[in-house]
């Protein structure tokens, strides 16, 4: 909870070195992860769906690769993937993960596709919900 729906954080899981975070959802996400293109970059965004008492909550990991980051250091950044992981299962549960994804990659309707394919959404109740990357 709180006013935060994504954080993007560096590739260090003892440090969690902070990119970025908001509450301006999925766009304001991925504008920060492309101002990190020097870097691999790792994200939890925070989505909701349905109304009232249906309401229910989804986390997505996002592993993203910068276009610009040299391939020495790629590897070396991407080898903390696993760590990564670990730190931030201390904040939160996710329902997908998407690994090995630049920024120009990323779509909010694939994310949001795939977390309906995972999760129990009850779309017999709330029809037509699309779902928000909000709070």
């Amino acid at each position: 909870d709180g006013p935060w729906n994504w954080v993007l954080l560096g590739p260090d899981p003892s440090k969690l070195p902070l990119f970025g975070s908001g509450s301006g959802s999925f766009e304001e996400l991925k504008g920060a992860a492309e101002e990190h293109s020097d870097s691999v970059a790792y994200a939890l965004l925070r989505l909701q769906f349905g109304i009232g008492r249906l309401r229910r909550t989804k986390f997505v990991f996002l592993h993203l690769i910068g276009e610009e980051v040299p391939a020495v250091r790629r590897g070396r950044e991407n080898a903390v993937r696993p760590a990564m992981e670990s730190a931030l299962k201390e904040f939160a549960t996710w329902s997908v993960s998407f690994l090995d994804m630049t920024a120009s990659r990323l779509f909010l309707a694939e994310i949001i596709d795939r977390v309906r394919q995972v999760s129990v959404i009850d779309d017999s109740f709330v029809a037509g919900d699309r779902g928000t990357a909000g709070s």
